[in-house]
Formats: C-alpha cells, sequence, structure tokens
C-alpha cells in the first residue's frame, strides 16, 4: 500500500514538474533568438544577439509597423547646417524628433537585432536614435567604417522631444557630415508603413575651422 502510494506521488510531481517546463517554453521572450529559418538555414552566420563583422542571417521577424500618421521623422537643430564651429572647441548636437517612444536600448552587445520592432498602444515606435559624424574628402562617397564621432542616445527625449550629445573638441580642421540614424529598440533601422514618405533620418554638414 505505501509503495504505492510513494509510485503515485513520484507520478504526479513529474507531471507537475513537466507542465511547469512547458509553461516555460511557451512564455513569451523578447530576447530569444529565433532558430534559422528559410535563406538562414543555409547562411553560414547565424544571428546569434551579437554584432558580427562578418555579415549573419538573422529570422526574427520585423515586427509591429505603424501607421502612415505615426511614421518617425527628425530634424538636426544644432549645429545649424552650414555651421562654422572653431577648432579644438566642443559642440552640442541636438535632435528632435517625432512618432518616437525614446529610452527604449537593447544591450548591443547580447540583443542586436535580436528584438522585434514594438508600439505603444498609440501605435508609435519604440527605440531610439543615435548621431554620426564622418569627415568628408573630396566628393566621393564616405567610408562608413570610418567615423570621427559616435553617440547613441538612449535616454527619453525631453517634453520638445529633443535629444542632445556633447562632441569633444578633438576634430581636425575639414568639412563634415552629421547624421541621425533612428533605430528600434534592438538597433535596427526603424521599419515604416510605406516606400513614398519623408526620411525617417536628418543630415547636415558643418566645418571645422
Amino acid at each position: 500500500m505505501k509503495s504505492s502510494i510513494f509510485i503515485l506521488l513520484v507520478v504526479l510531481v513529474a507531471l507537475v514538474s513537466l507542465d511547469f517546463i512547458e509553461a516555460q517554453k511557451e512564455k513569451p521572450n523578447k530576447y530569444k533568438t529565433p532558430p534559422p529559418a528559410g535563406i538562414c538555414k543555409k547562411f553560414p552566420i547565424k544571428a546569434n544577439g551579437k554584432q558580427n563583422p562578418k555579415g549573419q542571417c538573422s529570422s526574427q521577424l520585423l515586427g509591429e509597423v505603424p501607421g502612415v500618421s505615426k511614421m518617425v521623422s527628425t530634424i538636426i537643430t544644432l549645429p545649424p547646417n552650414g555651421a562654422k564651429i572653431p577648432a579644438k572647441k566642443s559642440f552640442k548636437i541636438r535632435v528632435l524628433v517625432s512618432n518616437l517612444q525614446t529610452g527604449f536600448f537593447s544591450d548591443p552587445e547580447t540583443d542586436y537585432y535580436d528584438v522585434p520592432q514594438t508600439l505603444t498602444k498609440a501605435g508609435v515606435i519604440q527605440g531610439h536614435a543615435h548621431v554620426t559624424v564622418q569627415k568628408l574628402i573630396g566628393k566621393g562617397v564616405p567610408d562608413p567604417t570610418k567615423f570621427d564621432f559616435f553617440q547613441g542616445l538612449n535616454e527619453r527625449a525631453d517634453s520638445k522631444g529633443g535629444l542632445e550629445a556633447i562632441v569633444p573638441g578633438n576634430l581636425t580642421k575639414g568639412l563634415y557630415r552629421l547624421c541621425t540614424m533612428v533605430a528600434s529598440e534592438s538597433h535596427q533601422p526603424v521599419v515604416m508603413p510605406v516606400a513614398k514618405r519623408g526620411s525617417q533620418d536628418d543630415c547636415i554638414r558643418f566645418s571645422i575651422v
């Protein structure tokens, strides 16, 4: 009799444990890298949440896409386009952004391109912005692997939708391009609902003199 009760208890514990394990498997995890699918099955490097300079293939979903009335837009207000900034002088970058709930920033070392784009209840993309500065040499196309300043604007925007960064006074004399790069939480460029639209990013030129 005692042995039968013991066996019954063991079976019940095992069933409860299996249910718990299955529940954990089904629990949503926005940071979970999906298994390779489609063309990614044959691609030599699979996405794993890390940045890979050699490239990779991601099967992550695009996620939630806003309506046209909630498309992201940015403008750089500081420095002004065409500004002439004295050498060895630090200066402020200020960006105004609309239709972006800022402050959503995953760890780029472990969750890069690893989270589908998400929207607020109001239908606005959750994400952040970056600013990047490159020196322009002649009339050639800038090399994207080379930049003179880069910063993620990870914090919440102020009450006017502004984000700011300070560039130290170490830029050499010359002509520069300053651009925004707006991203969803996991650093992917924001996904918009239509192809024909205004840009979600802004660029200006300025000179160090």
